[in-house]
């Protein structure tokens, strides 16, 4: 399963700390985020169900806002970030 999450997250930096953030906490999960979208996506990659209130809570509590993209806006906005070649994508390790 895929969850994605529209963030406030502005930084390289800042994503990459709380993707290692999330991996000490659910280290079953690939998490990355997509930094030029205009939802600052992070998306969290998971063979079961992603517990969307804990990595909520998560984001939360290292000062940023996380929230649930509906499935029709996902859609939209693959389409905008499918050019790789204009995405900063920061992956997990």
């Amino acid at each position: 399963m895929v969850e994605v999450f529209k963030t406030n997250v502005n930084s390289t930096e800042k994503a990459k700390d709380l993707i290692a953030y999330i991996h000490q906490l659910y280290p079953e999960y690939q998490a990355n985020f997509d930094l030029t979208d205009c939802d600052k996506i992070l998306r969290i990659y998971f063979s079961g169900e992603v517990n969307i209130d804990g990595l909520i809570n998560i984001v939360k509590q290292q000062g940023f806002l996380a929230s649930v993209l509906e499935d029709e806006i996902i859609a939209i906005a693959a389409r905008h970030t499918n050019n790789h070649s204009e995405s900063q994508w920061i992956l997990s390790a």
